[in-house]
């Protein structure tokens, strides 16, 4: 009884430290830091660019007016910066507690793209009409013609009376 209680003291003896010194392994590895930085372009500060933790988008702050930007991340992550009309960046952190971003703009045109009312984007060229809504108690008139109603209430609608009735 004696050799069992002792070979279980000696098992206990050698694991305790070696799970403790696992344990205290995987807490160094998920070590956070706060990062703060500047992101900015060329010529001035970007307000409203979006940096991101990569692999993650509950972890993701915009900077302010002045390109300042605050967040708490994992030492050894990846941040995302991105911003519409320049080009996505992707830095590793490596335990630096402060970065500075220099976006760069993107060769591509944006004046051929009209956001629409509905929430999608349409290419300039594909847009063959304009979208109205007029309301029904505004087509009551002294008209019998709905063509002549609608004129004027509409940009756009061109009416022409061929008789002679009022």
């Amino acid at each position: 009884m004696k050799n069992a209680a002792n070979l279980k003291a000696g098992i206990i003896g050698i694991l305790l430290p070696l799970l403790l010194f696992c344990t205290s392994e995987s807490f160094s590895q998920n070590n956070e830091i706060t990062v703060t930085g500047k992101v900015s372009s060329d010529s001035s500060v970007l307000e409203g660019a979006t940096v991101q933790l990569k692999g993650t988008v509950s972890r993701a702050v915009q900077t302010k007016e002045n390109g300042n930007y605050t967040l708490k991340v994992p030492a050894n992550g990846t941040l995302i910066f991105s911003i519409v009309g320049y080009e996505t960046q992707e830095v590793p952190i490596n335990g630096q507690s402060t970065l500075n971003v220099i976006m760069k703009l993107t060769n591509s045109s944006m004046d051929d793209v009209v956001v629409t009312g509905f929430g999608g984007t349409q290419r300039k060229a594909s847009m063959v009409s304009s979208i109205t809504t007029i309301n029904v108690a505004e087509l009551k008139g002294p008209t019998g013609n709905l063509t002549n109603t609608l004129a004027g209430r509409i940009p756009g609608v061109v009416s022409f009376q061929r008789s002679g009735e009022p």
